[in-house]
């Protein structure tokens, strides 16, 4: 997710099936080296705008973050609210998952 300050939001799941999550810096793509690989077809870059539940979102607004927590405490997931929507990114099966609500 970028910011149009140029800053963005890295979101990833952890071996221990919790939710990582880092900002960036403008030009930053450091993040990236996690997901290149030598052999094809292992990570597909792409831009999700155009997917539920993203279809409106690009140019809104984030008005809101807020962590959910397991029963350890530990972060799983994040509630992004934008204006007029929330969009939940859980952890399922070790990989960042969204719903809209």
């Amino acid at each position: 997710m970028w910011f149009e300050d140029g800053r963005g939001l890295h979101l990833d799941g952890a071996s221990d099936w919790t939710l990582l999550w880092s900002v960036t810096e403008p030009g930053d793509d450091g993040w990236i080296g996690q997901y290149l690989y030598d052999h094809d077809g292992r990570w597909v870059m792409r831009a999700a705008t155009d997917e539920p539940p993203f279809v409106g979102l690009a140019g809104s607004r984030l008005v809101s973050g807020t962590a959910v927590f397991n029963e350890a405490e530990e972060v799983v997931g994040l509630t992004l609210g934008f204006e007029g929507q929330e969009v939940s990114l859980s952890l399922y099966k070790g990989e960042v998952n969204t719903s809209s609500r």
